[in-house]
């Protein structure tokens, strides 16, 4: 603490990682041993050290700031290089319930594990490979939001970010064989700005609802994406919403609808068609509220799942993915008293697969 109105904080954090990888192949009834890939051994280490600093002040009663710095140092068999990392945000707070927000962050992204390993799985009768990439990088991302809150209810919020070295999963049709390469790649930039309004509405005792909605703009581009760069960019929007109607005021006894809908949209050189959802949830609270009845439905038009497309530079790509509706009954128990402890998660993200 610095006086009344100022807090400085800074540090050190080291990370030490080791990933130690192995892949077997097995032959099936078309596949002989001496046709099979080699086994994979893979041992990669990596050491990030991020030294930052920064601060906090309260300006006057209405307005304060924050700010920070970091330094960080990522090594790897493949780079080695330094970045930096500043955040800025100033809060201005005219009367209560009401807010003005502007922010400026920087993040780093690090893709999964088992996406850089020099590996190659088959799938669909070795029609599909999926294959790793060791030379894929972390992506960086620099974004500006402009958030305000106007009686503690509604939310507007503005924004633009850029992300260099962008990486997704893209499919690709081999120009040579009969083969989908599904992979990782490292774009040029990804580019959105958008804005967004959230809002309640309840009107009486028996109706609470929120309805949130999104306009984006989007471009994507790489200058090197096997033989067919793109630069592509698109407007897009998307609507949420969730209604909770309680039947009964002496029972807790309601009926949850949630929903959205999305127009069509890119992901790299794939179209990603207009795609929505429903779930409902009917829900029974007994025995002072310690007892949880839920009957619930998800999916319910089967709707979830999109067909996403390529028709790019020759490509001709059309994936077909199921969709399945859900019901289910659950129950639950709360005993009183209990107070769960807090402890820190283990962050696992990067090992999903």
């Amino acid at each position: 603490m610095l006086g009344k109105k100022a807090r400085v904080n800074y540090g050190m954090v080291y990370t030490h990682i080791i990933d130690h990888s192995r892949q077997d192949y097995v032959p099936t009834e078309d596949t002989t041993t001496d046709k099979l890939p080699s086994p994979l051994y893979s041992r990669r280490t990596e050491d990030i050290l991020n030294i930052y600093g920064g601060g906090s002040m309260n300006l006057s009663d209405k307005l304060s700031a924050e700010f920070s710095l970091a330094a960080e140092h990522s090594k790897t068999t493949l780079w080695d290089e330094w970045d930096l990392y500043p955040t800025l945000s100033a809060t201005y707070m005219p009367s209560s319930g009401h807010m003005w927000q502007i922010s400026f962050s920087t993040e780093k992204k690090y893709p999964e594990f088992w996406a850089v390993q020099n590996v190659t799985s088959y799938f669909g009768g070795q029609y599909e490979h999926i294959v790793g990439n060791p030379a894929l990088k972390p992506s960086k991302e620099f974004s500006l939001s402009l958030v305000h809150v106007l009686h503690n209810k509604y939310m507007f919020r503005g924004w633009f970010s850029h992300t260099k070295d962008y990486f997704t999963q893209t499919m690709f049709q081999a120009r040579d064989q009969l083969v989908e390469i599904d992979k990782f790649d490292n774009f040029d930039f990804y580019q959105n700005a958008g804005i967004m309004i959230s809002s309640p509405w309840k009107p009486t005792w028996w109706l609470d609802s929120r309805a949130t909605v999104f306009g984006e703009w989007m471009r994507v581009k790489d200058s090197d994406y096997y033989d067919c760069p793109f630069d592509r960019n698109i407007a897009y929007a998307m609507l949420s919403a969730n209604a909770t109607f309680r039947f009964m005021r002496s029972h807790d006894l309601s009926l949850t609808i949630n929903g959205f809908a999305r127009t069509k949209s890119y992901q790299g050189p794939l179209d990603l068609p207009a795609s929505g959802n429903l779930d409902l949830s009917l829900r029974y609270a007994f025995l002072s509220g310690n007892a949880i009845l839920t009957l619930y439905c998800n999916d319910l038009f089967q709707t979830m799942m999109i067909t996403p497309e390529c028709h790019w530079s020759g490509q001709n790509l059309r994936c077909k993915y199921s969709c399945f509706r859900t019901v289910g009954l659950s129950f639950t128990y709360r005993f009183g008293g209990y107070k769960a402890k807090n402890r820190e998660a283990v962050d696992t993200s990067r090992m999903k697969k």
